[in-house]
């Protein structure tokens, strides 16, 4: 925070360059892992960095004095499916007193890449009385294989996993999102023409996301694109950021946010060292996650 953030806030994402933390304002920048990275994610409740490499999801703890990586998962069907990239989710579940099989429920602390259930997709499931525990869905595929291969994934750093149950949880933001109409989104690109023109602040800016169109089908696929509340106007070059994103991570200071991998400044666009799509996920130091 001190040496790269520099007053700024510091995302840390993955890609072909490795994990990096970079400052929002893309000026200072430090490689943490130089192997590529395809996905990361920035754990705020046990102030942990998850990321994988090749078939291992591996993580750094921010509470240690060093940089130190911990093999978490590893022998991981990290392949991407036909729908998209494999969603990856850390949880905290808590056991339902209610449920002779403890169910986790649904408000429990997670940390994923996409809330979408159509996806491939590993959960981490760290339970507070009892092991660590790996699931996984091949989601709309289907995919017989690819859910046997979920029964052969290792768990090396399953007392790691364990210890940070442990962590006192810490405080999660709780801002609900206004949503109100964008005019001139031209409603024949929805098949819904309700859709079109539906907006989303995003918290904490003057900024919001905003449906531009939409195809229902098997798989519905929404385009979404950036509007300037301040301008009264969709900011221009913006659908290429958002494509059919679902999360993005917010940076503390308010001037960028994490897209498919890139750290993208609202005034600016993506920063030219993260070009989008290069892996997935991704996140800011202290910042939190917007749907």
């Amino acid at each position: 925070m001190r040496e790269i953030g520099a007053g700024r806030s510091v995302a840390v994402i993955g890609g072909s360059r490795g994990l990096r933390a970079i400052s929002s304002d893309g000026a200072n920048e430090r490689v943490l892992v130089p192997e590529p990275v395809w996905f990361v994610l920035v754990d705020t409740r046990a102030n942990v960095i998850w990321y994988g490499v090749d078939q291992q999801i591996r993580a750094i703890d921010l509470e240690a004095s060093a940089i130190v990586e911990t093999t978490v998962l590893d022998n991981v069907p990290a392949d991407p499916g036909m729908i998209g990239a494999l969603n990856i989710e850390i949880a905290y579940p808590t056991p339902d007193p209610d449920e002779p099989m403890g169910m986790i429920m649904v408000s429990a602390p997670s940390f994923a890449l996409s809330g979408a259930v159509i996806y491939r997709s590993i959960t981490l499931a760290i339970w507070p009385d009892r092991a660590p525990e790996v699931m996984g869905t091949s989601g709309y595929e289907q995919d017989e294989e690819f859910d046997e291969a979920i029964e052969h994934v290792t768990l090396p750093g399953a007392d790691f996993a364990r210890s940070l149950a442990k962590r006192s949880p810490k405080p999660f933001a709780d801002r609900e999102s206004t949503k109100f109409e964008v005019p001139d989104v031209d409603p024949e690109n929805c098949e819904n023409a309700d859709e079109c023109g539906t907006a989303t602040a995003i918290p904490g800016t003057h900024f919001a996301r905003v449906v531009v169109a939409s195809v229902t089908g098997d798989i519905a696929h929404v385009s979404l694109a950036l509007y300037d509340g301040a301008a009264h106007k969709l900011v221009p070059g913006s659908e290429a950021w958002f494509g059919n994103a679902e999360r993005i991570w917010l940076a503390p200071d308010g001037t960028a946010f994490v897209v498919s991998g890139a750290v993208v400044r609202y005034a600016d666009g993506p920063l030219p060292s993260t070009p989008i799509g290069d892996s997935s996920g991704g996140g800011f130091l202290g910042g939190e996650s917007f749907d």
